[in-house]
């Protein structure tokens, strides 16, 4: 049933995920890539759920830079700008993953028997993230 909804939602929006049938999101992951280590030095002890927002707050720049990658409605860049609902913003980081997914301009993650995720373009890592996912090769 899972496939059958994922298969209808691309229908609807015209999206293809090269073969894809999920698409899965992490936002904070997501965002944590594009945080700087000296922002991260920063980080206030937070309650669950409030990391997110930090996150989202601290990348909300870089997440713009997302523009040059992406065809989205110019709506969508303005709420990633002035989001400040916890929920609404999950969304926009979830549209933003499987657009970059769909436009082949994502990095993916992860592992076969765990799972993939979906990141932002290499190009906008933080040094610190890149040397974090290179290390050990």
């Amino acid at each position: 049933m899972l496939r059958e909804a994922a298969h209808a939602t691309r229908q609807q929006f015209g999206f293809t995920f090269g073969g894809s049938v999920v698409v899965e999101a992490f936002p904070n992951l997501f965002l944590g890539v594009l945080v700087s280590e000296e922002d991260y030095a920063r980080i206030p002890k937070l309650r669950r759920g409030q990391k997110f927002d930090w996150l989202y707050d601290h990348a909300k720049e870089n997440l713009m830079c997302l523009r040059k990658y992406l065809r989205l409605p110019k709506c969508v860049w303005r709420r990633v700008l002035t989001e400040n609902d916890h929920e609404l913003r999950a969304a926009l980081i979830c549209l933003l993953t499987a657009a970059l997914e769909a436009e082949n301009k994502a990095v993916r993650t992860g592992e076969e028997t765990g799972g993939w995720f979906w990141l932002p373009p290499l190009e906008l890592w933080k040094s610190w993230a890149i040397e974090a996912a290179t290390e050990g090769l």
